[in-house]
């Protein structure tokens, strides 16, 4: 069995541990109209009552579904039934199963043999055929065995249970808190984590690290707002009849993600195109909010006031569905602080333009009339890409040393390329260093866009019983995948 890890960490009182199955034929992310699921409270038999009542687990139920209802705009109707064995819950021991020597609540066969405990056990209670999910809450606070050690979840590809159960699983330890159930019931019918990408020299520029939770909009993030365009785009709530899609030059509008009747509540951009096959690989998904719905008497983040960027990946059909569909908010005002925090101010502004920094289209939210965002979108000229051979430079070129003495030099590498992607370059030196010198390169291996300089630190250490003389290094710069190469030469004089 697969699995996948997802941790919630330390934000509520008890930790969620949290189970979820999806079938192994989805293809799509897709839920029944009428979505029914049971729900199942367990504690273990060391405890002689459950910590929550069930009403107070059934009042956190009922705000799940009034906020997948809501999400949905009235096109799923979520219900639950609660079964509690008569107020005493349902109880499994929580001691390790056969053959297991230790407590490691990310073990699979651990987890799959209390599920199917739990599912024996109200087994008499539930006719299982009645359901398309089934949410098992286990009132564990602070038992490793079942999650008290911190861990949230797992997924399994497939599951089979004594009572042939077909649709998809959900556990949760009770908390108290309402957020850890939405957020496991999302993955439940299908989501993935709400992830946020932040990069090291701007919104979307070199070296970029996605945040597992960093979307601070969604449940399925950090956050407690209504589901984001992309997560209901996939889940068929907006249709694409609702989401315009762009591929010219041109002003565009987009309405409040919270109201139903808004004609358009996204805007798809191309980001990149396959050029083999013509297909877009990767999407914007811009979006606006309002203060309004379930979003009403909560921080929006200033996206009331421009919209959010999503940078959606479009993976390959046959990746398992939790890691085919997966959207990253962009961050439009980076560097107001480290990491997660950064995306609570991520919104772009009316007035204020974004570039792609690969393609050069900029999307700029040029006014707001009422709740209505105007969007300019222009893409860039498409300017030929033109190939010059890089140019060398070294500093000093000579330099003279006692023996065992270290000598730098400084070598600039010049990408004369014009209009033309990133290009990879090695460094290497044309002959075999002399027995017992030291050479050391800082990078010998680096990108450049096309007109971009960089300088990098030769270090040459003579041995300490050299002979005395000039010695004369060569070293070469290789354009990958390409036929360019530049030679350059520096002297190392060694005295006496």
């Amino acid at each position: 069995m697969k699995f996948i890890w997802c941790s919630i960490g330390t934000l509520f009182a008890f930790i969620s541990l949290v189970v979820l199955l999806f079938p192994q034929d989805v293809l799509a992310l897709t839920v029944p109209k009428d979505f029914r699921a049971a729900v199942i409270l367990v504690r273990p038999t060391e405890q002689t009552h459950p910590t929550f009542s069930s009403a107070s687990i059934q009042n956190n139920i009922d705000q799940t579904v009034a906020y997948y209802d809501t999400s949905s705009y009235a096109k799923v109707k979520f219900t639950t039934d609660t079964f509690d064995n008569g107020g005493s819950w349902y109880h499994i021991s929580s001691s390790l199963p056969a053959g297991q020597s230790t407590c490691n609540p990310t073990n699979g066969d651990i987890i799959n043999t209390y599920i199917q405990s739990i599912v024996s056990a109200a087994d008499p209670d539930i006719d299982y055929s009645k359901y398309q999910g089934l949410v098992i809450i286990i009132d564990t606070p602070g038992n490793p065995c079942l999650g008290g050690s911190g861990v949230a979840g797992f997924g399994w590809s497939q599951f089979i249970s004594s009572t042939e159960f077909s649709g998809r699983i959900n556990i949760s330890v009770s908390n108290g808190y309402t957020s850890p159930i939405t957020h496991e019931f999302g993955h439940m019918i299908g989501l993935s984590h709400a992830h946020s990408l932040i990069c090291d020299e701007g919104t979307f520029s070199g070296k970029c690290a996605p945040q597992e939770y960093g979307d601070p909009y969604s449940y399925m993030g950090m956050g407690n707002l209504e589901l984001t365009a992309p997560e209901r785009a996939q889940l068929g709530w907006i249709p694409p009849s609702e989401i315009t899609t762009v591929l010219k030059d041109g002003d565009y509008t987009v309405g409040p993600i919270e109201r139903s009747e808004t004609p358009t509540k996204a805007i798809k951009v191309p980001q990149a195109i396959d050029p083999s096959t013509g297909t877009v690989t990767t999407w914007y998904y811009l979006e606006h909010r309002e203060a309004i719905g379930l979003d009403a008497n909560k921080n929006i983040y200033s996206s009331d006031s421009g919209i959010t960027i999503h940078y959606f990946p479009y993976l390959d059909s046959d990746k398992p569905l939790y890691l085919a569909h997966s959207a990253y908010l962009l961050d439009m005002n980076p560097g107001d602080c480290a990491n997660y925090c950064d995306m609570y101010n991520s919104a772009l502004a009316v007035g204020k333009t974004y570039t792609d920094p690969t393609t050069g289209m900029t999307i700029a939210p040029t006014k707001k009339d009422g709740e209505i965002i105007t969007i300019h979108i222009a893409f860039a000229k498409i300017q030929p890409c033109i190939r010059t051979i890089q140019t060398l430079t070294i500093t000093p070129k000579n330099q003279q040393a006692l023996p065992g003495q270290t000598k730098n030099y400084t070598l600039s590498v010049s990408n004369n390329n014009q209009g033309c992607p990133f290009q990879k370059y090695t460094l290497a030196f044309v002959k075999k260093v002399p027995k017992n010198w030291k050479v050391v390169v800082d990078a010998p291996l680096f990108n450049l866009r096309s007109g971009q300089k960089k300088k990098v630190t030769i270090h040459i250490t003579s041995p300490k019983k050299g002979y005395p003389g000039g010695y004369y290094f060569q070293i070469k710069s290789l354009a990958t995948n390409t036929s360019d190469k530049e030679t350059i030469q520096f002297r190392y004089g060694l005295s006496k």
